[in-house]
């Protein structure tokens, strides 16, 4: 795909499965036009999560109610950001205006897993 004039691999999880939009097991999130995809992730505690901009302009992730926890920083169109936690946590992010919101649970299972 073309993102900001530069041909970006779409992110997938393991063999090569796409990112579901509401809820995903996986270490990625990919920014769109629309939001954050998933809105709900969750990742293992031993890999990084990556967050794509598929976006044609400069995005920043902006993590909540966690004190030491940085921000990305810019990321520019195709970019990409990537932090990793060796421990249990559920984190709130947002973008920069606030106007929208996702959740990550770092080695902690959904409800549904028993």
């Amino acid at each position: 795909m073309s993102v900001g004039g530069r041909i970006v691999l779409m992110p997938t999880e393991d063999h090569h499965e796409p990112i579901q939009a509401y809820s995903n097991f996986g270490q990625n999130v990919i920014i769109t036009s629309q939001g954050f995809e998933p809105s709900k992730l969750y990742a293992v505690r031993t890999s990084p999560v990556v967050f794509t901009n598929l976006t044609d302009q400069t995005q920043e992730v902006v993590f909540y109610h966690v004190p030491g926890t940085p921000n990305s920083g810019p990321i520019a169109p195709g970019g990409h950001y990537t932090f990793n936690y060796r421990f249990a946590l559920a984190l709130v992010y947002g973008n920069k205006s606030g106007s929208e919101h996702g959740h990550v649970y770092i080695g902690l299972c959904p409800p549904s897993c028993g």
